[in-house]
């Protein structure tokens, strides 16, 4: 996953969004009525990404986001619209109310990443591990750090990014497990990239194992909540929005019952959002009244914002923000983000209308 970085210092940009004519198109059919490209920097590189960009749409019911990663196809791409379509049009579907967070650790070095645990508040700590610009070492030594910082209390979850193979993540989840120290980690979120390898995982470590990606993006939730995992990570736009993926999530739940498997930890979580996607976020985990810390806080990795006032953390918890507006004193986008932002429109709009 590349960025692609903007001239922009630590300053968010936001320019008003022109669709190409498919684009437009599309927009009109499902009353948008404005729309705006952002582009904001990351304070640190995360998974490869130095800049966070997407549309901002605005129809009848207020703002959404549509943010999928460049490296996303079309069709992924498409979902990720056709929620933001649907918040734009009909708003989120429940009332906000304030959820735990967990801390994201980006890949750091010990010292910062203890910083961070203690500045959040919060009593559960997500560290990203096995990127490239680390090693097992590294991972270890941070892990130790954020345990030192959380306390023997609280909870600690590791992200791979499915970078792992089978062997790689079997050899390698103990030694993290055993650096949580007591209690080990809560769980491994998506070590491996298959469901059958994450099953397999669990079963061989004994370590509890979440999916993350394949949910995302290979659309498996079903098969997931059926599966046995220990956790399933929900994200309210690339499900299509926080209303269809809390039914998905009910239709999972509904499919696998009849198994008696025991139902996964459902665990809301961001696709590094702007304060506009979070609220969506929000929005499902109020409509799923998950008691797990929500992966949320991931604004504290943003140098800036595009809102007037972003969802609040305090304490480990985020609380809604009661109007979203955007900031209008923001740079503009370069016009090389602006086309590709189009070109991606015109893609999507194509698989649109083959629907």
């Amino acid at each position: 996953m590349t960025s692609h970085v903007e001239d922009s210092g630590s300053s968010a940009r936001l320019s008003p969004f022109e669709p190409g004519p498919d684009g437009a198109e599309l927009f009109t059919a499902q009353g948008i009525k404005r729309a705006w490209v952002f582009a904001v920097p990351m304070r640190v590189k995360f998974r490869n990404i130095t800049v966070r960009e997407g549309l901002i749409l605005q129809g009848s019911a207020g703002l959404a986001e549509a943010a999928p990663f460049r490296n996303y196809p079309p069709p992924v791409a498409a979902t990720w619209f056709a929620g933001a379509f649907a918040v734009a049009a009909r708003g989120l579907p429940v009332p906000l109310s304030p959820v735990p967070l967990n801390v994201t650790v980006p890949v750091v070095d010990p010292d910062t990443a203890a910083r961070l645990v203690r500045e959040s508040g919060c009593s559960t700590a997500k560290v990203k591990v096995a990127d490239p610009r680390s090693n097992l070492e590294d991972d270890i030594a941070r892990i130790r750090a954020v345990r030192a910082a959380l306390g023997a209390t609280g909870k600690i979850r590791v992200d791979a990014n499915a970078a792992w193979s089978l062997a790689e993540a079997t050899a390698a989840l103990p030694r993290l497990g055993e650096a949580a120290g007591p209690g080990g980690l809560q769980y491994a979120e998506q070590p491996c990239q298959t469901l059958a390898e994450l099953v397999e995982l669990q079963q061989v470590t004994g370590i509890p194992v979440a999916a993350d990606e394949t949910i995302r993006l290979g659309g498996q939730l079903t098969e997931v909540i059926a599966s046995g995992l220990a956790a399933a990570v929900i994200k309210a736009m690339p499900l299509g929005g926080p209303a269809r993926a809390a039914a998905l999530v009910a239709d999972g739940l509904r499919a696998a019952a009849p198994g008696g498997t025991s139902a996964p930890l459902l665990v809301v979580s961001s696709a590094l959002d702007t304060g506009v996607g979070l609220s969506a976020g929000l929005a499902l985990a109020t409509q799923l009244q998950t008691k797990a810390a929500c992966g949320l806080g991931t604004l504290r990795l943003c140098t800036d914002s595009i809102l007037t006032a972003d969802p609040r953390i305090e304490n480990g918890f985020l609380y809604p923000v009661e109007t979203l507006e955007l900031k209008g004193n923001l740079p503009p986008v370069s016009p090389e983000v602006q086309q590709w932002w189009r070109n991606r429109v015109e893609q999507v709009a194509a698989g649109f209308a083959r629907l």
